[in-house]
């Protein structure tokens, strides 16, 4: 019993209860059920009707009180008392129906762009505004008001939404990204290609990742991930039908062409163009996809050196090992086919471009503080400890600034502030948003 009041205060709440009993009334109609209630009320009242009358004929007064006693009970239930919805009006049923309707309609008014949040919204109210004033049996101006009041509310609950909607990607998408991209501090070059091709800049992707931590445990992040996913490639490209796969020098120059001809057209850099050639010399005629995948690893460990960050003279020979890896794993890409080996590269170039970044944060420390590539090599051990976690011991050791304080509480902040985003989006949210917007547009 109570769920069943229950129910019908729920039914009652969403302005569906009127047609809920239309439904019923009408089945019973169809059935011949409210026929019998009618019959069985006429039977019932044509027998009290004779018990009356021989009531008023006796003459005995004792007889007299045991009939009328007898007709009391013999009571006569309406058709209309057996089924209160004989009682409505076609206007509530209708009202009522529209009910049904709109409320399968709320949850998308949340959906869309700003002005069709609120337009939405505003209809829906407007709509609501309509049914309740024919379920309550209004008069025509009486709907028009509640039509009225309605999409006053709707569009107030449209703006209402919009607002909070932006104010929460604020606070869970945008600073995050911007935290995270202020820690990280990508490259002008990755900085205008996420404007101009509305990519996702490097912190966002690392948003995504949950990557966080100061600068020593972003390397540790990067190496471990790029060691793991370097393993997997190779596991993918010892796959038996790859075994004839060749990647061979003359495919790789042309990934070299734009740099040479560029150092070949500036005056003074003849030398730069032969240090290219020299490095490209030096690749075999061809490879396995095994060796190729093998030497695009070596170039990005070479690369990792913190020395070509500092040492001007290294730079022409950096940008062509690093176009000739980028050129290997194209290729690679291309002989293997499918997006396997793609997935795996991008989730590389990631981790590799974040260790980039604090590497470049490190050379600018290091140049910060007049602090040269002979002090990095004296402070690290030598040569065979140059590489980025090497280099950021060394700092540490020697007093060098290197802003991990700020980095590691920058993608803390905002890590934490993105999983905001997952708040109100459940279902049991849903369920209550939609009742407390529900209970707004039954003012009208």
């Amino acid at each position: 019993m109570a769920n069943e009041g229950a129910i019908s205060k729920l039914g009652g709440f969403l302005g569906i209860k009127k047609f809920g009993q239309g439904i019923a009334t009408t089945g019973r109609v169809l059935s011949g059920a409210v026929g019998k209630d009618i019959k069985r009320q006429d039977e019932q009242r044509a027998l009290q009707d004779k018990i009356l009358y021989a009531a008023k004929q006796e003459k005995d007064p004792i007889k007299r009180k045991k009939l009328l006693q007898i007709a009391a009970t013999t009571n006569s239930t309406s058709a209309m008392d057996i089924d209160p919805g004989l009682n409505l009006s076609n206007k509530e049923i209708l009202g009522s129906a529209a009910n049904v309707g709109l409320n399968i309609l709320t949850p998308g008014a949340f959906k869309g762009g700003k002005v069709a949040t609120v337009a939405k919204n505003a209809a829906l109210g407007a709509g609501f505004g309509v049914a309740s004033g024919l379920e309550k049996d209004r008069s025509a101006k009486g709907v028009l008001g509640s039509a009225v009041g309605g999409a006053v509310i709707g569009g107030a609950i449209g703006g209402a939404t919009v607002a909070i909607k932006a104010f929460k990607d604020f606070i869970t998408k945008t600073t995050p990204k911007w935290l995270m991209d202020k820690a990280i501090k990508p490259t002008l070059d990755e900085s205008r290609k996420s404007i101009k091709f509305g990519q996702k800049s490097l912190g966002e992707e690392l948003l995504h990742e949950g990557v966080r931590g100061n600068p020593e445990k972003l390397l540790h992040i990067a190496d471990t991930k790029l060691k793991s996913l370097e393993d997997d490639l190779q596991k993918v490209l010892t796959h038996p039908s790859l075994a004839e796969a060749r990647i061979t020098r003359e495919s790789l120059g042309t990934h070299l062409k734009d740099l040479i001809e560029a150092k070949a057209g500036t005056p003074g850099l003849q030398g730069d163009v032969q240090r290219i050639k020299n490095v490209f010399d030096s690749i075999p005629e061809q490879m396995t996809l095994q060796q190729a995948n093998q030497m695009k690893r070596r170039i990005y460990n070479e690369l990792r050196d913190v020395s070509y960050k500092l040492d001007a003279k290294l730079s022409t020979k950096g940008k062509a090992l690093k176009q000739i890896a980028h050129g290997l794993k194209q290729e690679i890409e291309n002989a293997v086919g499918g997006n396997v080996v793609k997935d795996i590269n991008q989730k590389l170039s990631l981790y590799g471009r974040l260790e980039n970044r604090i590497v470049d944060q490190m050379a600018r420390s290091m140049k910060n503080n007049s602090f040269g590539l002979t002090d990095a090599i004296l402070t690290s051990g030598g040569l065979a400890t140059m590489n980025p976690l090497g280099v950021l011991a060394g700092l540490s050791a020697a007093g060098v600034k290197h802003a991990a304080g700020s980095t590691g509480v920058r993608t803390a902040v905002a890590q934490g502030l993105n999983k905001l985003q997952s708040v109100g989006t459940g279902k049991t949210s849903q369920v209550i948003k939609g009742i407390v917007k529900r209970g707004a547009l039954n003012v009208p």
